[in-house]
């Protein structure tokens, strides 16, 4: 049913059959118009349900966030405004449902690493102080695409990685980097401040009970019809 309503809206919009790639993109957007439900959530409106449910993961943990804190303008002159801000973690989190993937890459690994929101979330981190986190996926079927600036017994610069997760370290949730021993992460501010909190799992151990909690709290999340989610 539903793929015969793309069919219908896509053949009202041009007087000819469309290519087959044509066709693709457009049902990509459809469905990523009829997916987008803005959600009421505790004093927000989030501008999709995915959005709301990571919202509700964050507080089941007691992480505080903001919402959409403030607007960028990236070096190359694009506005972005970010989803969330961490402050506990000083960090940005942009949220996606998936990639979009280069099918014409040969390399699988590149498709993904060159993505439009890969590449979006690293010129982000390249124009301002903090890190950035991707979040790509409905909680508990996700991935953690993490973006900052590490420095470490021989080298400093960029660091990205796809194999960041969510855990409790120090009393606090924060990301697994899975650091090595001699690697520490710092603000974009000429190597520093450090930012402890991102190696705290290294150095202090961790546990991830209370992550999958809370991916269940925001999986089960209900907004409909005034219902509130419960968050602990």
């Amino acid at each position: 049913m539903v793929y015969a309503m793309i069919i219908i809206a896509i053949m009202t919009i041009t007087s000819h059959p469309p290519d087959g790639m044509a066709l693709k993109k457009r049902k990509e957007q459809f469905m990523a118009d009829v997916q987008a439900i803005q959600t009421n959530y505790r004093g927000y409106r989030f501008r999709s349900r995915l959005e709301a449910r990571w919202a509700v993961f964050f507080d089941a943990l007691n992480l505080s966030f903001e919402y959409e804190k403030e607007g960028f303008i990236l070096d190359d002159g694009t506005p972005y405004l970010p989803d969330f801000w961490l402050p506990a973690l000083q960090l940005w989190v942009e949220i996606k449902g998936e990639l979009t993937v280069d099918e014409t890459e040969k390399h699988l690994y590149l498709r993904y690493w060159q993505s439009p929101e890969i590449n979006l979330a690293r010129r982000f981190r390249d124009s301002q102080y903090w890190p950035v986190a991707c979040i790509m996926g409905q909680p508990g079927d996700h991935e953690v695409w993490f973006f900052g600036w590490d420095i470490g017994a021989s080298s400093a610069g960029s660091f990205e990685t796809d194999r960041a997760f969510w855990c409790i370290s120090n009393n606090q949730a924060t990301l697994n980097l899975q650091a090595s021993p001699w690697k520490d992460f710092y603000a974009d501010n000429l190597y520093g401040p450090i930012i402890p909190q991102f190696t705290y799992s290294r150095d202090y151990g961790y546990v991830t009970e209370p992550i999958d909690r809370a991916l269940l709290r925001a999986r089960q999340a209900r907004f409909e019809h005034g219902e509130k989610p419960v968050v602990r």
